[in-house]
């Protein structure tokens, strides 16, 4: 869950759902989930006020545009979170010719 919905304010909107294609794009990469815990509390307190990670791999370095993308998905403030252009439009999608 986005961490705006554990707030007694948050509202459920497109941008709580970019949140979690970052989540989805970070376990594709990683292999486990960017938070993680056996606690619920803390499961809820690394979403709220943790650090969203960046995927690490010893095998191979991830480009500095999925890395971007990544962190502006799992930006903690929904308004400054990337909204539907800016993510169509993100570097991480285009081809080289």
């Amino acid at each position: 869950m986005a961490p705006e919905l554990f707030h007694d304010s948050g509202v459920h909107s497109y941008f709580s759902d970019f949140w979690s294609l970052g989540c989805v794009l970070f376990e594709l990469a990683a292999g486990k989930p960017p938070f993680s815990s056996n606690s619920l509390k803390e499961l809820i307190t690394q979403i709220v006020d943790g650090e969203a990670p960046l995927p690490i791999s010893t095998e191979f370095t991830y480009s500095g545009e999925f890395n971007d993308l990544l962190k502006k998905l799992l930006e903690k403030d929904p308004t400054k979170r990337m909204g539907w252009d800016d993510i169509k439009g993100h570097s991480f999608w285009q081809t080289s010719p």
